[in-house]
C-alpha cells in the first residue's frame, strides 16, 4: 500500500508533480496541512489531512470539512511536525511504501528534519523517499539497483556517521568494499551512471542516495 504526502514545503513545477501522479498505481493521499494547498492546486483530494492547520487556506479546510475529508486537527502547541504526524500515520496504518513531495526547500531545518523521517520509514521497514522537481532521495541500508537511464547523476553520502563495505557498480566511479564518513563526504557527490541496473550496496551502516534530475 502507498502513501504519498504533501507537505507544505516547496513545489516549483506543478506539472512535474501532476505527471508523477499519472504514472502512479493505486495509491492514498495525505496532506500535512498547507500541503493541501499544493494538492488543491493539482486537483487532488486527500484521504486524510493532518496538522494544527496554520498555513493550510481557509476557506480550503472549510471544503475539506464540509466534503466529509478526514481531518486530525492537532493543536500548535505540540512536539512534532504536521510532516512527522504523516509519517507516523502512514506507519501505524501499514503503509509499505510513503512518497514525501515538497520537503526540500527554503526552510534548511524542515529539510534536513524530513531526512530523518526517512530513517524513521526505514526502521519501520517501510520504503520512503523524497520527490521533488530535481531529486529523489532514499536511504539504503543494504542494497538497492537503480532504475535510471545511463548518464543519469547519483550522490551517494553516509546517512549515519560512517558506513563500510560500499559497492558500487555500474558507476563511472565504482567502489569496491569502501567506507564513507561524514567527515569525508565528496567522493560520493556527483557520480554518473554508465550501465542499466546500476547497483549500490553497504554492509555497515546507512547510505542516503540523491538521484539527480538535471
Amino acid at each position: 500500500m502507498k502513501a504519498v504526502v504533501f507537505t507544505n514545503g516547496q513545489y516549483e513545477n506543478l506539472s512535474f508533480y501532476k505527471n508523477y501522479l499519472e504514472g502512479q498505481e493505486a495509491f492514498q493521499v495525505i496532506c500535512a496541512d498547507g500541503g493541501a494547498n499544493a494538492a488543491h492546486a493539482l486537483g487532488v483530494t486527500p484521504q486524510l489531512l493532518v496538522g494544527d492547520m496554520d498555513s493550510i487556506h481557509a476557506e480550503l479546510l472549510a471544503d475539506y470539512s464540509e466534503e466529509g475529508v478526514t481531518i486530525d486537527h492537532h493543536s500548535t502547541h505540540k512536539d512534532e511536525t504536521d510532516t512527522e504526524l504523516a509519517i507516523e500515520y502512514c506507519i501505524k496504518n501499514g503503509f509499505d511504501e510513503v512518497v514525501i513531495f515538497g520537503a526540500l526547500g527554503s526552510r534548511f531545518d524542515h529539510s534536513f528534519g524530513n531526512l530523518y523521517l526517512l530513517n524513521r520509514l526505514l526502521k519501520e521497514g517501510v520504503r520512503g523517499e523524497i520527490v521533488n522537481e530535481n531529486n529523489r532521495v532514499f536511504l539504503v541500508k543494504d542494497r538497492a539497483v537503480l532504475d535510471v537511464p545511463v548518464g543519469t547523476t547519483v550522490s551517494i553520502l553516509a546517512f549515519t556517521d560512517q558506513a563500510s563495505g560500499i559497492n558500487i557498480e555500474g558507476f563511472e566511479y565504482p567502489v569496491k568494499n569502501g567506507v564513507m564518513a561524514h567527515f569525508f563526504p565528496g567522493y560520493g557527490i556527483s557520480n554518473v551512471t554508465v550501465e542499466k541496473c546500476p547497483e549500490i550496496s553497504v554492509e555497515q551502516g546507512i547510505l542516503m542516495v540523491d538521484i539527480v534530475n538535471e
